[in-house]
């Protein structure tokens, strides 16, 4: 999972909006965390 330095700089960007401006979810956090680390997240799509 995260690494302590990886869950202190998500928890620093939690702390302000996300770059579009609206509400944080889960979604966004997915991105926010790829960016972070190695883990490539992949958005699931309805069929």
């Amino acid at each position: 999972m995260l690494s302590d330095v990886e869950q202190a700089q998500l928890w620093q960007a939690l702390q302000s909006p996300p770059p579009d401006g609206e509400l944080w979810n889960g979604r966004k956090v997915a991105e926010s965390i790829s960016g972070l680390t190695c883990f490539h997240w992949w958005p699931q799509t309805a069929a």
